[in-house]
């Protein structure tokens, strides 16, 4: 038992001597508060000799338990932490800049995180003007389903060649030509781009390269505009005015073409909700794009405020 004593001593006094902030004076101090029983006597100038513990002290048992500890005793307080929620963002207005914070409830950017207005800047017919909010909830919230039905870099072989956002096709495929270098994609003018052109390999290669490109995005949006103004300006003149009337007319005239809205339309004597429910009946997939409508301008917003929507 001596030795182990001595030992845990000696290691005292060596801590003692290696601290940096004390010293030999830090030993000299520790050697000073010894207890009488032991002798710290130097043999000879320059070494130390070892003291020795004359006797062991004796150490008191530990208590013996007793019945109180047997009692039930409280259990420990425990505190729940809670990391604060980040602030909520809601979507931004026209003309803010949309940028990756602004996701969707799966933290993603279904149509791709962008800055800048993400389904294309605010444009007017006939005075109206349509706002870069109104575009981005009808071109790719009703139309694209959120980039999940129709996306930027969409190409098939339906209708023989539909690309695109919103699926371009047919006549509306011949509006996404003026909008993009023809020469560059496919070796010549648009005028001399065949009808349904799927068929061909040097289409289809062009038509990738092209919407793989940064400027087929916007290229898009400027035509999928061109496409439905006409549309939009005949609803404005037989006195469409909602956020939800000018969808209605967009989505329609995003099948059928002006053209195609305009019989429509009047078929149903120029109203609005018979249109869609029209254009709803021709298929299931049409009837997904007016429950999509339904969601997104709620058709009693429009009833009891006069203007669905007022926010945008």
């Amino acid at each position: 038992m001596m030795i182990p004593l001595v030992a845990l001593h000696l290691s005292s006094i060596v801590s003692a001597w290696a601290a940096p902030a004390e010293g030999p004076a830090g030993l000299v101090a520790l050697l000073t508060q010894l207890p009488p029983s032991w002798s710290s006597q130097q043999s000879e100038p320059g070494s130390l000799r070892i003291p020795v513990l004359d006797s062991i002290p004796e150490v008191e048992p530990p208590p013996a338990p007793s019945a109180a500890d047997d009692e039930p005793r409280p259990a420990p307080l425990s505190i729940a932490l809670f990391w604060p929620a980040p602030p909520f963002e809601p979507p931004p207005k026209d003309g803010a800049v949309l940028d990756s914070r602004h996701r969707d409830a799966r933290g993603l950017c279904p149509c791709g995180c962008v800055r800048g207005d993400p389904a294309g800047a605010a444009f007017a017919v006939r005075g109206h003007t349509f706002s870069a909010a109104w575009i981005e909830r009808t071109l790719h919230g009703v139309i694209a389903n959120e980039c999940q039905s129709k996306s930027y870099t969409d190409i098939e072989a339906l209708d023989g060649g539909t690309v695109g956002i919103c699926h371009f096709a047919s006549g509306s495929l011949k509006t996404l030509y003026g909008e993009m270098n023809t020469a560059r994609y496919f070796g010549m003018p648009r005028a001399q781009i065949p009808d349904r052109p799927y068929r061909f390999d040097w289409w289809r290669e062009g038509m990738r390269r092209f919407l793989s490109t940064p400027e087929a995005r916007a290229a898009q949006q400027r035509a999928w505009r061109a496409y439905i103004s006409p549309a939009l300006g005949k609803a404005l003149d037989h006195g469409w005015a909602s956020h939800r009337e000018l969808t209605i007319a967009a989505s329609v005239a995003n099948s059928l073409g002006s053209f195609g809205f305009q019989q429509l339309a009047e078929h149903n004597h120029w109203r609005p909700e018979e249109t869609l429910k029209s254009y709803a009946r021709m298929s299931a997939h049409k009837e997904r794009r007016r429950q999509r409508l339904d969601q997104r301008f709620p058709l009693l917003t429009t009833l009891t405020s006069g203007r669905d929507g007022a926010a945008f």
